[in-house]
This record gives structure tokens, C-alpha cells and sequence, in this order.
């Protein structure tokens, strides 16, 4: 795969400061659960602190009967961040829906492996899957880490490493190997990130 075919974008400053608090706000005062892993297949892939959002399938959510199935029914700060996302132009000329959000967090030592989100893993998949990751944390350092890697189809080379600045979002096709990587061990926060599963096949239009 030739990885200059796919999608990656990264957009900087949509959300002012009392939006970006709220943001914050409403993040650290979700139910955090600890014990989800970004595959399940993957031996390098450790446990993290999650929380799902809404979802309108059950790959890889338990209890997914309890959550909004679609974002009209998810609170309007999260109905917002989505407004301001779907204003992108790529975003909003494919034409996508959300799937899936979860709510991230991972301390130091809680590495995600290297993996494809789900519904993207052939190929050939049909309609096209995308992910939105958008970076929670109130304030963010370079030397604290935590950067969203984009690799090659192989895995075997990064292709665009992303720093989780406060408010940023990185859109991206979700065939694209990624991996979130931790902070630095003298960090004491979790990395928090909100990610959105698109797609815009018919069955989830």
C-alpha cells in the first residue's frame, strides 16, 4: 500500500478555550473504565482507560445496548465537536456518518499496538472507513510523548508522527496502521483523546 493514496489531515484551532474546557470538563468526569485494548489480537497491545460514547454496531463494544446509536442523541458538546468537524471540507464532502466514539486514556506504560481500525482491515472493504482522533488534554508537551504514529502497510516505517496538542484533530483513513503511544514517565496525567468511527458505507448511512 502505497500510504500517499490515503487520507491524512490534521486541523489546528477549531475549538476556542471555553470549548476546549468543556471539552476537558466533560472527558475527566466520564465513567473511566480500565481494561479495553486497542486489538486483541496483538501481544504489544496493552490495557487502557475507555469509555464509549455511542455506537451503532457491536464490533468491539460489551454492553453496547446502553449507548445513543446515533449522534442526535449524544450530549451537545459532543454533538458540537462533530458540527465543527463535519465543517472540513474532506470530512464533509465524503459524506460520513459516525459509527462509533470512544473516550481514551492511556498512562505511561499503557503502549496501544500497531493496528487498523475495525471494518478496514481488507483492503477492499466496502465503503470507506475513516477515524477521527481528537486530543483532549488541557495543555500538551512535545517532550511528553504521546504522539499518534501513521506507519506504512507493512508496519515497518512511520509515516507521520501527530503530537496530541489540546484541541487538535487528525483525520485519517482508517486502513492506515496506527498506534497511540504513551506519555513519558514523568507525566502523571492520562493522554485523553475522543475518537470518532466513520464510515460511508449505506448500511450506516
Amino acid at each position: 500500500m502505497n500510504n500517499n493514496k490515503y487520507i491524512i489531515e490534521v486541523y489546528d484551532n477549531l475549538f476556542n478555550h471555553d470549548m476546549l474546557e468543556s471539552l476537558s470538563d466533560y472527558a475527566e468526569n466520564l465513567t473511566w473504565n480500565f481494561g479495553d485494548r486497542y486489538t486483541d489480537d496483538d501481544p504489544f497491545s496493552l490495557q487502557f482507560w475507555g469509555c464509549p460514547i455511542m455506537t451503532n454496531n457491536d464490533l468491539f463494544i460489551e454492553n453496547h445496548d446502553s449507548l445513543p446509536t446515533s449522534i442526535i442523541e449524544c450530549d451537545n458538546i459532543v454533538q458540537d465537536v462533530w458540527s465543527k468537524i463535519k465543517s472540513q471540507k474532506t470530512v464533509n464532502d465524503l459524506n460520513l456518518s459516525v459509527n462509533t466514539i470512544i473516550v481514551n486514556g492511556q498512562s505511561y506504560g499503557q503502549e496501544g499496538g500497531i493496528h487498523k481500525d475495525h471494518g478496514s482491515e481488507n483492503e477492499n472493504s466496502s465503503g470507506g472507513r475513516f477515524t477521527v482522533v481528537l486530543y483532549l488534554n488541557r495543555k500538551w508537551h512535545p517532550t511528553w510523548q504521546g504522539e499518534t504514529m501513521l506507519y506504512n502497510n507493512s508496519g515497518t516505517d512511520i509515516v507521520k508522527a501527530v503530537v496530541p496538542n489540546p484541541g487538535r484533530v487528525l483525520f485519517f483513513d482508517a486502513r492506515i496502521p496506527h498506534q497511540a503511544r504513551p506519555p513519558h514517565r514523568s507525566i502523571d496525567d492520562l493522554r485523553m483523546t475522543m475518537a470518532f468511527h466513520l464510515s460511508n458505507d449505506l448500511s450506516h448511512s
